[in-house]
């Protein structure tokens, strides 16, 4: 489910407590672009896959396109890493990048969490991204013989 960076000093426990901010986890799980960045270098330390999907990159690319591209919302994101303070209540931020051939504005839950190292988390609001279920290692899903569509097999 996520895509994590090299950064060797950022702890699992650090980004899923990120991860469990309670609007930043509502996101998650309905398929928004979410992702934590450390912040100095700013860092992708994780993405969802959606995030992947919607920015069209992941590791080191993405975190050049988040952070260091000439877009609009990628220096804004370098400055939120920078002057938001850890523990500080949520922010919504219009953020514009280029998507495609197209300029989208997206409204950002932005908040830096408290921590070893302060992570930077943000979420897209009002985004869905589908992206396709990992495949099933142990094959297909079986139908049981009780359920109706295995009777009309």
């Amino acid at each position: 489910m996520d895509q994590t960076g090299n950064s060797s000093s950022i702890s699992r426990a650090d980004i899923n407590a990120a991860l469990a901010e309670p609007a930043i986890a509502s996101l998650l799980a309905n398929g928004a672009p979410v992702f934590v960045a450390s912040s100095s270098p700013a860092d992708v330390v994780f993405a969802s896959p959606a995030a992947e999907v919607f920015f069209g990159a992941s590791g080191a690319a993405l975190t050049s396109r988040l952070f260091s591209s000439t877009e609009q919302g990628a220096r804004r994101l370098a400055e939120l890493a920078s002057i938001l303070r850890p523990g500080a209540p949520p922010r919504l931020e219009k953020l514009r990048f280029t998507i495609g051939r197209r300029v989208e504005t997206l409204t950002c839950l932005c908040r830096r969490v408290e921590g070893a190292t302060p992570l930077l988390v943000v979420g897209a609001m009002g985004v869905r991204v589908a992206v396709a279920p990992p495949m099933q290692a142990a094959g297909p899903t079986l139908v049981p013989s009780s359920s109706p569509a295995a009777a009309e097999a």
